[in-house]
């Protein structure tokens, strides 16, 4: 488990790394909201709306 996330977020710095612009939407979100990317799905709620602090939306 430790393993699959530690290649998760090689591959998410690798890919923060390329993105040229870092005012782009891509890269704010790559950067900001990295522990979505390890939630549970069970625990990810689709329908509850939040402000996205990294994303200022």
């Amino acid at each position: 488990m430790q393993l699959a996330a530690r290649a998760l977020d090689q591959e998410r710095l690798r890919l923060l790394h390329q993105e040229i612009d870092q005012h782009s939407r891509r890269y704010r979100i790559l950067k900001s909201q990295w522990r979505l990317f390890h939630l549970n799905e069970d625990k990810f709620e689709r329908a509850k709306s939040q402000y996205l602090r990294g994303l200022k939306e």
